[in-house]
C-alpha cells in the first residue's frame, strides 16, 4: 500500500499550526469546554502528524478529544497518548 505524505481531508496544504488550530476549534465546537478543561491537553503537530498529550477525567473524554483530532487529519495521523483517570 501507497504511503501518504500528507494528511487527507481538513488538514491538506494546511500548516502545522493551522492544524493544531483546527483541532482546537473541533475540541470546542463539540462542547467539551464545559466538560473538562482542555488546556490540559497538549496537541503536538509535526509534518501533519498529530500526537495528543495530558491527563483528562475519564475515557469519554480521552475519545471526544481522539474525535476532534481524527475529524481534522483523519484515524491514520492521530497518535493519541492521553491518560484517562479512570
Amino acid at each position: 500500500a501507497k504511503v501518504e505524505e500528507a494528511p487527507p481531508n481538513k488538514a491538506a496544504g494546511k500548516s502545522d499550526a493551522e492544524i493544531t488550530r483546527m483541532i482546537l476549534t473541533a475540541m470546542v465546537q463539540s462542547d467539551m469546554g464545559s466538560a473538562f478543561n482542555h488546556k490540559n491537553i497538549k496537541i503536538t503537530t509535526v509534518n501533519g502528524h498529530v500526537t495528543l498529550t495530558g491527563r483528562v477525567k475519564n475515557e469519554k473524554h480521552k475519545n471526544m478529544v481522539n474525535d476532534a483530532a481524527v475529524s481534522v487529519v483523519g484515524p491514520a495521523y492521530v497518535d493519541n497518548q492521553i491518560e484517562a483517570a479512570k
